[in-house]
């Protein structure tokens, strides 16, 4: 058994690692990668899924991308993420209520390295159309099954599932929530490189993290992520950015 990563405990683990507040691989190179073609526009609302800790909110705010709002399923974590970040609005929000949650719409939506952790990912996207305006933009950066089904992070029962899809199945549950596809940009080597850095980081600071949080923290960092580098290093797992628009309310109606 292992430390789940999503966790509040987890992801100071990771923020102490990483040194920023991010549970995702490659702190702001792939959010980055992930706004390249976005424009400034301080007036832009944008919605941060899974906002953890709240590091990729701020980041994405202070490059004036938009106006962010962050929710998190976790209390704990939304509770450090108002504390640390009071510019921002963070709500404590399972991604399949954001609906009932959330009194506005946004014009543009991520979710940062989190999707392959939803319990129910239809219901998650269904939901997130709701709060999306007509051609609204999702960017999700996310792992990749090239495995069907057979790597070990898909089918190992450690208390833990990754829900990792291939660009087939992604791009029907998609289509079924209301978003169309647009282009998927592979970041596999990436992303290897990242999770590479990021093992050799936690054994760096090995002391640390078992001082500051337990030998069981280090130990489940270590395990979960050599793992990981492993399965994408092997090509078993890639690693990318889905480009996604929300299907206007006028073409689904004419369509369905």
């Amino acid at each position: 058994m292992t430390l789940p990563m999503r966790t509040f405990r987890g992801k100071q683990v990771l923020a102490l690692v990483r040194e920023g507040d991010y549970a995702h691989p490659g702190n702001e190179e792939p959010v980055d990668l992930m706004m390249k073609d976005v424009a400034p526009n301080v007036n832009r609302l944008i919605l941060d899924v899974a906002c953890g800790l709240g590091g990729t909110a701020k980041y994405v705010q202070n490059q004036h991308w938009g106006k962010v709002t962050g929710i998190d399923i976790e209390a704990e974590t939304i509770e450090y993420a108002k504390k640390t970040y009071p510019e921002i609005d963070f709500y404590v929000a399972d991604v399949i209520n954001a609906d009932k949650i959330l009194q506005q719409k946004f014009d543009l939506i991520y979710i940062c390295g989190s999707f392959l952790c939803f319990a129910d990912q239809q219901d998650a996207l269904k939901s997130l159309r709701k709060v999306a305006k007509d051609n609204t933009k999702l960017f999700l950066f996310d792992l990749v099954d090239r495995s069907d089904g057979t790597s070990v992070l898909i089918s190992n029962q450690r208390n833990r599932v990754v829900r990792a899809n291939s660009i087939k199945a992604l791009g029907k549950m998609l289509q079924n929530a209301g978003w169309q596809f647009l282009i998927y940009e592979d970041l596999s080597e990436k992303c290897a490189y990242w999770y590479k850095n990021l093992v050799d980081k936690i054994r760096a600071k090995k002391q640390e993290i078992i001082t500051k949080f337990g030998e069981y923290e280090y130990d489940s960092a270590l395990t979960r992520y050599t793992e990981w580098h492993q399965e994408i290093h092997e090509g078993r797992i890639g690693c990318g950015i889905y480009r996604v628009q929300a299907i206007s309310s006028s073409i689904k109606n004419r369509n369905y």
